[in-house]
């Protein structure tokens, strides 16, 4: 199944098929930015599709169980996440159909790019999410719930919206590359801190896999969550997988996914790294301190990270247990306060000085403290506060006038 990659194809498509689609997934992928993008283009959209539907309308358009019957008016866009992609790919294939292709959260960013080296022409039939101010206040919408008041920003999500808009520091692009990153960590706090590099290449047929470690973590070093971690050995089948997902990562420009405008100028390569074992977890703890111009604040903790028994915690910085809750539930009990945590006060201290807002991401394994990354748009920006009055609490904390 073609996943669409350029406006050029969207428009092909609504030539050669009068206009006529359907939407097979009405989740959040489905529903929003697909939804927004094929309006822009032009289609008619006659109804949704899905396996097991939990809402009559959406967007005003009927929402229909799949059946083995074809759709007959023309063509289906498949827009469902990563999770089910494959298996939905299978099942349309297995029904027969055929004038299908695939818009996920990825295409429309590699749509986007496609746009912003087309004419004025172009960029203004897709003003509504290209530009990025229109599509920051759309998405902080359907995401929050209200119309961010990005201008006079007050909130701690309405100021990360703001800095993407007006903050241009080059420097920032520089600490969002994770290859780059690692000399200006080197200079600024010590090599000590900095999980060593085994190669970096600039594109996967280059990455010579045979001579790595059967040990090691492979990940792109322009975007976030391109990661493949290597602890023994790859089946065929596993590495045609890994090899997708890197090949499709490269040729992502992150910065069009929530607009964080560090990410736009970052080359993509792709790094591997030293695998880092701890002797009492088989997923690293993270420890994500919050930080205003040189001063942490508050650490986000996070156990099981990228995997489905996620669960983060907030703290102060003596390590007293916060109420506060995001996108992920808390823990039932308390996190054990890592046996550093001064130090690791100090250097995420000293990294933050002189910027606005910056999240300092950092490592305490086996009695050393290891950078993870910088993160300048924590959630980017996108995620409610239980209760909301942290909000208002963390922007009161984030001096804009110097930007």
């Amino acid at each position: 199944m073609q996943e669409i990659s350029d406006y050029r194809e969207l428009e092909r498509i609504y030539n050669n098929e009068n206009g006529r689609c359907c939407i097979f997934g009405a989740g959040k992928i489905g529903k929003q930015i697909s939804y927004k993008l094929l309006k822009l283009v032009g289609f008619e959209i006659d109804c949704y599709y899905d396996n097991s539907p939990r809402e009559e309308l959406v967007n005003g358009i009927p929402v229909k169980k799949w059946t083995s019957d074809i759709y007959e008016n023309g063509f289906i866009f498949l827009c469902v996440g990563r999770r089910n992609s494959e298996e939905i790919c299978q099942q349309l294939e297995s029904d027969g159909i055929k004038k299908c292709a695939k818009l996920s959260g990825d295409s429309v960013d590699m749509v986007m790019e496609t746009v912003d080296k087309a004419s004025d022409e172009i960029k203004r039939k897709y003003f509504d999410i290209y530009d990025d101010k229109s599509a920051i206040e759309y998405w902080f919408n359907e995401r929050i719930g209200y119309l961010p008041n990005i201008d006079h920003p007050k909130t701690f999500n309405e100021k990360l919206q703001y800095i993407k808009l007006y903050d241009r520091n080059p420097l920032y692009t520089l600490m969002v590359d994770k290859y780059e990153v690692k000399k200006y960590i080197k200079e600024r706090v010590g090599e000590s801190y900095v999980i060593p590099t085994i190669g970096v290449w600039d594109d996967f047929d280059s990455v010579p896999f045979g001579e790595l470690p059967s040990k090691c973590v492979l990940k792109c070093t322009h975007d976030s969550g391109s990661v493949t971690i290597f602890k023994e050995k790859k089946n065929e089948e596993e590495l045609k997988k890994i090899e997708n997902k890197f090949r499709s990562s490269l040729k992502k420009n992150y910065h069009w996914q929530s607009r964080e405008w560090p990410y736009k100028n970052v080359k993509p390569r792709i790094m591997a790294e030293e695998y880092i074992q701890d002797d009492e977890a088989d997923v690293l703890p993270v420890y994500k301190f919050f930080c205003f111009d040189g001063k942490p604040y508050i650490i986000q903790a996070i156990q099981n990270d990228k995997t489905e028994q996620e669960e983060i915690d907030y703290y102060d910085l003596n390590w007293n247990k916060l109420d506060i809750r995001q996108n992920f539930p808390n823990s039932k009990t308390k996190m054990k306060c890592p046996e550093k945590l001064e130090e690791m006060v100090s250097i995420a201290s000293e990294l933050s000085k002189g910027i606005p807002f910056v999240r300092v991401d950092l490592y305490c394994v086996n009695h050393n403290i290891l950078f993870s990354e910088f993160t300048f748009f924590s959630d980017s920006g996108f995620e409610r506060f239980y209760p909301d009055e942290w909000d208002n609490k963390l922007g009161d904390l984030i001096d804009i006038s110097r930007i």
